[in-house]
């Protein structure tokens, strides 16, 4: 990997279908929002951290090798959704968080 030192705010896709499922039902009754609605948990975790939660769930299955543990120049280095709008609109919030959604994924039987 090049650097890992950048922050993003990561997200379950079953967040992500709970909340397009509930401004569906929503939607007919909302008269004016935004086009553009942020999904996020809005928390922003380090890409290493991630590398690495994701590493130890999968019972160290892999080596992983940053070669630019720096900032680069091309590399946005914090990246978090704003939810509140998409909160105020519905109620949403995520619920599963990072290491809930590894631990799924990485057991999951398909």
């Amino acid at each position: 990997f090049s650097s890992l030192s950048s922050y993003r705010d990561y997200i379950d896709i079953r967040d992500v279908s709970d909340a397009i499922v509930k401004l569906i039902v929503k939607i007919n009754s909302i008269k004016h929002f935004s086009k553009i609605l942020n999904v996020g948990s809005g928390n922003a975790i380090q890409m290493r951290s991630l590398i690495s939660q994701i590493k130890h769930a999968s019972n160290d299955l892999f080596e992983f090798n940053e070669v630019d543990e720096g900032h680069g120049d091309g590399n946005v280095f914090w990246q978090r959704a704003k939810i509140e709008k998409i909160q105020e609109i519905i109620g949403w919030k995520a619920q599963y968080t990072t290491s809930k959604s590894i631990e799924y994924f990485l057991n999951r039987e398909d």
